[in-house]
């Protein structure tokens, strides 16, 4: 499957909100990026860092929050693992060459991880509803 019309589509919104967005494959032993923004943050997203978001054990998550494409985040709220909702909002930190902060979720479907980045001083809620549509819809098509 081509996965980058999905990208786009998650790119897509009047006026722009969306930075970037990845969507990643999240079965054991399969963990990697199969689209995301070219150039973007996103596209280094890693095995240990799908692995890490894919855990059942949260605590680390909370204690030293997680990282995405070698970028420290902070976890906000974290339902991942939650039928019905299956979301992770966390905020990237700055960084030296980005003194910005980004809300970002993650939206769980039953192989794939979607994972949205806002652009800056847009709010996480607009950033999950993104996600989650985009969660809904592939669900709904078997993925």
């Amino acid at each position: 499957m081509a996965w980058d019309g999905y990208i786009t589509n998650l790119m897509a919104g009047t006026p722009p909100f969306v930075q970037e967005a990845a969507i990643c494959g999240s079965d054991a032993g399969k963990e990697s990026v199969w689209a995301a923004t070219p150039g973007g943050q996103l596209a280094g997203v890693t095995v240990a860092e799908i692995k890490a978001m894919m855990s059942l054990d949260r605590s680390p998550l909370f204690a030293s929050g997680l990282h995405l494409g070698g970028n420290k985040c902070t976890v906000l709220r974290d339902n991942l693992h939650t039928e019905e909702d299956n979301t992770l909002d966390v905020k990237m930190r700055p960084t030296a060459t980005d003194p910005l902060s980004y809300s970002i979720t993650i939206a769980k479907t039953v192989q794939t991880l979607i994972i949205v980045k806002g652009m800056k001083d847009i709010p996480g809620g607009k950033i999950n509803i993104k996600a989650s549509d985009m969660k809904t819809y592939l669900r709904k098509n078997g993925y």
